[in-house]
């Protein structure tokens, strides 16, 4: 189990290959010949983009709040700083959030909260 931030957002979040998948991807435009295999053209890196599942729970932080913290932030459309543990991933924005509600408590308050999130790295240009 790892710890994450997504801007002033915290979470934890199970770091294995089957819980965070990062996707790149790079533009090639093919020139057909008559006769032949293609020319390709190179035209760079595509967006990045990270699916990954996070945990809010009661123990650590008001799920309901961080959740309602993340739209703002999806709203917004501005990158926000990911780090799991002490790794630095990027700059991201969220493109899609799907919410499942894990738990609540007797009264009906969100206990725990899992998220699957698709983020955009976003780079300044350069």
């Amino acid at each position: 189990m790892n710890w994450g931030s997504l801007g002033d957002i915290s979470f934890r979040t199970t770091y294995t290959p089957g819980e965070l998948q990062s996707t790149r991807r790079w533009r090639y435009t093919p020139h057909q010949f008559v006769v032949g295999y293609p020319a390709h053209d190179f035209h760079g890196e595509d967006e990045h983009r990270l699916n990954f599942k996070i945990e809010l729970h009661a123990e650590f932080i008001d799920p309901w709040q961080a959740y309602q913290a993340l739209r703002a932030q999806a709203d917004s459309g501005q990158a926000h700083t990911l780090m799991i543990g002490s790794r630095y991933l990027g700059e991201f924005a969220i493109r899609s959030m799907q919410q499942t509600l894990g738990q609540t408590d007797l009264a009906g308050n969100l206990v725990h909260l899992s998220l699957q999130i698709e983020a955009m790295e976003v780079r300044a240009r350069g």
